[in-house]
């Protein structure tokens, strides 16, 4: 309970919180006070152990561990191959209803993007900033992946599945890519290369 009170005074949790672990953490020690001449013998008294003889068993069980961590590892990748289409693409070229996005548009609004961040679990992100990632400029979403018709389902966040995006894939190699899509109002055509 002290290191509740202590989180608590650290991090400046709310006054209400902070006022319940001191008076929690006191109540308790005042319990603890009460049967302090039965605690005292459990908690200071010699306890002689054997020593174990078996020195063989040491470095296996070091070994064993180890190897274990290992194991388990492998089998989580194993289990969930990361997928080819997950990782950071560039936007190479962004056509906005027919027209050419040119290299610094990113600079005058969010939906000028440069990159697109796919990830494992079904979420992805549009990012304007070709320097570095603003998590408040970006556009996330969900996907899904309909492999067979080489299509990304896009909901963006805030949107319903009435506001779903339907990107077709074309051009695809473990590089490059091409979309075409609709986004909104804007008719969109963009070419990604992985990075």
């Amino acid at each position: 309970m002290l290191n509740i009170v202590l989180i608590n005074a650290f991090y400046n949790i709310a006054v209400g919180a902070f006022m319940n672990s001191i008076i929690i953490t006191t109540g308790l020690l005042y319990l603890l006070l009460l049967r302090w001449p039965d605690i005292k013998p459990v908690l200071f008294k010699d306890v002689t152990i054997p020593p174990l003889r078996l020195s063989f068993a040491k470095p296996v069980l070091k070994l064993l561990v180890i190897g274990l961590a290992f194991y388990s590892i492998y089998r989580y990748v194993a289990a969930v191959p990361p997928s080819a289409l997950t990782g950071k693409w560039k936007i190479d070229e962004l056509i906005r209803n027919g027209k050419l996005v040119g290299k610094n548009e990113w600079m005058n609004g969010a939906q000028n993007w440069c990159y697109v961040y796919i990830e494992d679990g079904g979420r992805i992100a549009f990012c304007a900033n070709p320097y570095v990632f603003e998590a408040n400029r970006a556009w996330f979403g969900q996907y899904i992946y309909q492999t067979g018709e080489k299509k990304f389902d896009i909901v963006f966040d805030g949107g319903t599945k009435r506001d779903t995006t339907k990107v077709k894939i074309s051009n695809y190699n473990s590089k490059q890519m091409q979309w075409d899509t609709k986004v909104y109002d804007d008719t969109l055509k963009l070419k990604l290369i992985k990075e």
